[in-house]
């Protein structure tokens, strides 16, 4: 793999750090880091993209080993970087891709020099991070600086917020964990204290893979690789384990105005390691095998080790059209990915 590294010297004299890999007759592609990274960020990909594309990542300024200017920052200003950053290796334009804040910077580039992107590859990112930026990018400037915020007990962060009668609290997040930012004066910045138990992550992250909107990204990947619990997550995205176990039986029957309801219990256990959502369905045959009813009864979702059971009033059809005998009854849990069915519980037909 070809490497070239070198400075880029910006308008306003700040100097941006880049290296170039792969071919030089290849298809263009700039990676942008997130807060607090560096170009190093990319490594992983940019060593699968050598083989087949040319590739330009950065340390923007403020990162790595390009200036850090004491001047204000804003995604407008990397972008215009990124832009002169080209005109110094000879690029016209190029496929640009960030992550975190290195796709809000994307973003800007292609606003600000719509000519200069082929296209645009956006990770984990957002075009706008709302009004309480300053102080949200306050707390992880923080976080670069002295370390990573401590994980506590629900109890110690009542403990800790009831001392201290001088902190401002903000409200960020309800994601079945909670932050609390709050105002420093005696060190004239922003802190944050964050705390999350082990049953409110489990639920979080069941409830994102449930519902569909949870995503796995690169700074998910390579910071929250030492927990296993989000690893236990993650896993569900390439080697989901379904497994279901279903049971069914019948502990009743009536005639009523000639017709042949029965009581149905079932349940389903899920097994896997992926929450489950699917139709409950049921078929009943006589004792020479022939079908003679079947229906659907609701829609349920069985979350991860867990068991959902319920009692239903089936309808068997006319008394008149149902032989008496010893009958079989099956229920089905039908998923997206399979049907599991209940072992047949035999039961008395008697009318």
């Amino acid at each position: 793999m070809n490497s070239n590294r070198d400075f880029a010297t910006c308008s306003d004299g700040t100097k941006i750090f880049f290296r170039v890999d792969g071919k030089n007759d290849a298809p263009r592609v700039a990676l942008l880091h997130s807060l607090a990274m560096d170009h190093r960020f990319w490594q992983p990909v940019v060593e699968r993209l050598a083989n087949n594309a040319i590739v330009l990542s950065v340390d923007c300024r403020g990162h790595g080993r390009s200036d850090k200017p004491s001047s204000p920052y804003s995604t407008e200003l990397f972008a215009r970087d990124l832009s002169e950053v080209l005109d110094h290796i000879g690029w016209r334009s190029a496929t640009v891709a960030g992550a975190s804040m290195g796709g809000c910077v994307s973003l800007a580039f292609a606003s600000s020099f719509p000519d200069r992107t082929d296209a645009l590859g956006l990770i984990d990112t957002t075009a706008w991070y709302g009004p309480s930026a300053p102080k949200e990018w306050a707390v992880r400037a923080d976080k670069a600086k002295y370390g990573a915020v401590r994980s506590v007990t629900y109890a110690s962060a009542r403990t800790f917020l009831a001392g201290r009668p001088d902190v401002v609290r903000y409200y960020d997040a309800l994601e079945g964990s909670s932050f609390y930012s709050y105002w420093d004066p005696g060190h004239l910045t922003y802190r944050q204290v964050y705390f999350e138990d082990e049953r409110s992550a489990a639920q979080k992250y069941e409830y994102a893979i449930t519902t569909g909107l949870a995503g796995v990204g690169l700074w998910t990947l390579g910071n929250d690789a030492g927990y296993p619990e989000m690893a236990d997550a993650l896993e569900v995205f390439y080697a989901p384990d379904h497994e279901v176990a279903v049971s069914a039986s019948i502990n009743s029957l009536t005639r009523l105005t000639g017709s042949v309801r029965a009581s149905l219990d079932y349940s389903v256990k899920n097994l896997g390691d992926v929450p489950e959502r699917g139709e409950i369905r049921w078929r009943v045959r006589n004792e020479d095998g022939r079908q003679m009813a079947d229906g659907t009864v609701t829609t349920m979702t069985v979350g991860i080790g867990k068991t959902g059971a319920a009692t239903a009033r089936i309808s068997l059809g006319s008394a008149a059209d149902l032989p008496a005998g010893t009958w079989t009854i099956e229920v089905f849990f039908v998923t997206p990915d399979g049907v599991y069915a209940s072992v047949p519980s035999r039961f008395r037909q008697p009318f």
